[in-house]
Order: C-alpha cells, then sequence, then structure tokens
C-alpha cells in the first residue's frame, strides 16, 4: 500500500473514508468503452453486463484483455474523459467545509496513486489524503479512528458491517442485493441529503467544534 498525504490530519479530526471507482468516479462505463472500442460492441450492451454483478467485465474477455481495460482506465489519460461522478465535487466540498479529514481509499495497484492524486487535484476535488494498492480496509479504518466508510463492494460492505464500521454506499445492480439484506444507507447519486447524512453520522468534526452546554 502507498500513501500520499495532502494534508496532515489534526491530532481529534473526525475523518471519512471514501473509495474511489463507482463511488467517486464510474469504474463501470470507463470499462464498459474501453472493453467496446477493442470488441467492436455497443458501449450500453457491455455496461449492463459490467454492473449487473460484480466482477461481470470477466465474462467479456480473458484475463490479459480485462487487466488491459482496467489499466487504461487506471491512468489519467482513461479517467479524465469522465469526470467525478455528479455530486461528488459540492459533496467533497462540504464535507471540507465542516472540517473533516477526507480520506481516499481505493484498491487500484499503488504504482497508480500519482494518477489518482492528479486528477482529483484537477478536477478540484478536496482530498487529504489518498490511499492506493491491496489491503484491508476495514483494518485500516479501525487502526485510522475512521467509523464511517462509503463503498461500493459488496465484500466490502459486508466486512464494514460486520466489523462494526458504519458503512454507506451508491446504488448499483451488483450491490442491490446486500444492501437490501443487511438495510444499508444508500443513494442512486450524490445528492445534498446524502452529504448531510454523513454529516450527522460523523458528528463534530473536532472536540472543539463540538456545541458547549
Amino acid at each position: 500500500m502507498r500513501t500520499t498525504v495532502l494534508k496532515a490530519r489534526v491530532p481529534g479530526q473526525r475523518a471519512i473514508a471514501l473509495d474511489f471507482d463507482s463511488t467517486l468516479w464510474d469504474l463501470s462505463r470507463a470499462t464498459a468503452r474501453e472493453a467496446a472500442a477493442e470488441l467492436g460492441r455497443d458501449e450500453d450492451e457491455l455496461l449492463a453486463i459490467i454492473s449487473a454483478e460484480w466482477g461481470g467485465i470477466d465474462s467479456l474477455g480473458t484475463p490479459e484483455q480485462v487487466m488491459r481495460w482496467f489499466r487504461r482506465c487506471f491512468v489519467i489519460e482513461g479517467m479524465r474523459p469522465h469526470g467525478l461522478l455528479a455530486g461528488v465535487e459540492l459533496a467533497l466540498a462540504e464535507l471540507e467545509a465542516a472540517g473533516y479529514h477526507i480520506v481516499v481509499m481505493t484498491a487500484r495497484p499503488d504504482d497508480v496513486i500519482d494518477h489518482v492524486c492528479e486528477f482529483l487535484a484537477e478536477f478540484r476535488a478536496p482530498v487529504h489524503e489518498v490511499r492506493c494498492g491491496f489491503y484491508d480496509k476495514i483494518a485500516e479504518c479501525v487502526k485510522e479512528g475512521i467509523d464511517v466508510l462509503v463503498d461500493d463492494k459488496p465484500e466490502t460492505i459486508e466486512q464494514a458491517h460486520a466489523g462494526g464500521i458504519r458503512v454507506l454506499t451508491l446504488r448499483w445492480p451488483y450491490n442491490a442485493e446486500v444492501i437490501d439484506r443487511l438495510g444499508i444507507e444508500h443513494t442512486e447519486t450524490w445528492t445534498p441529503d446524502f452529504t448531510e447524512r454523513l454529516k450527522t453520522l460523523l458528528g463534530p468534526a473536532s472536540p472543539l467544534s463540538a456545541p458547549t452546554i
């Protein structure tokens, strides 16, 4: 795992962890476009296959092809055309203005962390820390005292729920079953109401910002 700290966390500051792919940025659409260009197939048709279940993209090509599509999406040139998901820039700005430390935790290979940071800066996403690589997100949240996580992966949602981390998510076809089974709070898109809910769950950004009696 590699970590880039863009702004240090203040002692006692509350933090929120956010996944990157399919939480802040539309990986399904991006990989569908790459696959469609290479296979000569309809992009929306492939998007439906990719979104239907976790790992759906594996049915579209060989492991080498699938890895190639992902790698193209993991560099700034492949990320830039898609931008942030709707509502993300405003949500992050509001979380920062409220005083929270914003950590992006992604399972992307750690050698693309500079591309992730460049993309977030280019699209003016106020993020304070980026972690890339294959690691246990739940263990990292526990170690860092982070008890609110936004992540779309069904397995991560289940692990967070079981581990006492408050997990919320964007709803996609591939995570609908776990959302409904566990009663996970979710949204279809980043909305002001969803951001307010995150702020409510997080509570005061620091002990100094807590109301006094």
